[in-house]
């Protein structure tokens, strides 16, 4: 025989599975600069399975909730023009490094430490070249990394002294400069990214979870309110009682809720429809002072 249904208080360990599902797909071929965004990125876009599980847990406190705006999916940021930058800046530096050292060096004492100092000026050229390796744009704009910008250098000229930007014009310097002004615009591109990954998450947990619990033969407490909702049309406010909703109002004729502030908007929902019309007495009892559940999706203003 067929096993039975069983209620779960807690779709915890379904929302994990599917988080942990959703981001092994997502994240398994990514290059390691876009997957350290991901993980580091600023805070209202740093990503991780856990941030899936909480983002999943959050949106089922709301079950109507709307997710938007509308998305045709996730897509990866185009490294094409980050990596055509690169490619040039490698090239460029490891065929002009000896000029460009001696050109620095020649400027004396026009320009600050650490031209003036070929040891620094070694080292510093040593970070770049190991950085352009792997080229992570996170990485990027370390203060070794900066020496060998037009800005940084005319900003060390010293006291008394002109450096024309003519007088610095190497094709390395080009490069780099070109290279570190497609940082911003490359980072820039993984908002929306993230943006319409949470956006993927969500819609795929609508449509994945009810499946993933009737394969487990699993029904949550939450599942029978919503249920119970939506065989009432709770969502369709206001209309004429269907059969299921006539039922319960010939069979009780009156309500009263009591801890009204802990109800969510769904438990609302289902009083509203039922006896919202003024035609059966409906008290309501609560203390907006003593409300507790806001973590289980508990409105007091619902």
């Amino acid at each position: 025989s067929e096993p039975s249904l069983a209620f779960i208080g807690d779709t915890g360990p379904l929302v994990e599975q599917l988080a942990s599902d959703f981001w092994i797909r997502h994240t398994w071929d990514l290059p390691g600069d876009q997957y350290q965004w991901l993980i580091k990125g600023a805070d209202a876009y740093k990503l991780s399975r856990n941030a899936f599980v909480e983002l999943g847990e959050e949106f089922l406190q709301a079950p109507w909730a709307v997710v938007l705006p509308e998305s045709t999916g996730a897509i990866r940021p185009d490294r094409g023009p980050w990596d055509a930058k690169l490619e040039a800046a490698r090239r460029a530096f490891s065929t002009g490094r000896l000029e460009l050292l001696m050109l620095l060096g020649s400027f004396g004492k026009r320009l600050n430490d650490p031209y003036s100092n070929s040891k620094k000026l070694d080292s510093a050229a040593d970070a770049i070249e190991e950085w352009l390796r792997h080229g992570n744009p996170r990485a990027a704009r370390h203060k070794k990394h900066l020496i060998f910008t037009e800005a940084t250098i005319l900003s060390c000229v010293g006291k008394g002294q002109t450096v024309l930007p003519a007088e610095i014009g190497h094709p390395a310097i080009h490069a780099l400069d070109a290279l570190f002004s497609e940082i911003k615009p490359y980072n820039d591109m993984y908002i929306p990214w993230a943006q319409a990954l949470k956006r993927e998450f969500l819609r795929e947990l609508e449509d994945r979870l009810p499946k993933l619990a009737i394969q487990h033969r699993a029904q949550s407490y939450g599942d029978l309110l919503t249920t119970l909702a939506n065989a009432l049309d709770a969502r369709g406010l206001p209309g004429p009682p269907n059969v299921l909703n006539h039922a319960i109002r010939t069979r009780y004729k009156a309500a009263l809720i009591d801890e009204f502030q802990d109800t969510d908007p769904v438990q609302w929902a289902i009083f509203q429809r039922v006896f919202g019309d003024g035609s059966r007495p409906l008290v309501l009892v609560g203390d907006e002072k003593q409300a507790i559940y806001y973590f289980r999706g508990a409105d007091v203003h619902a």
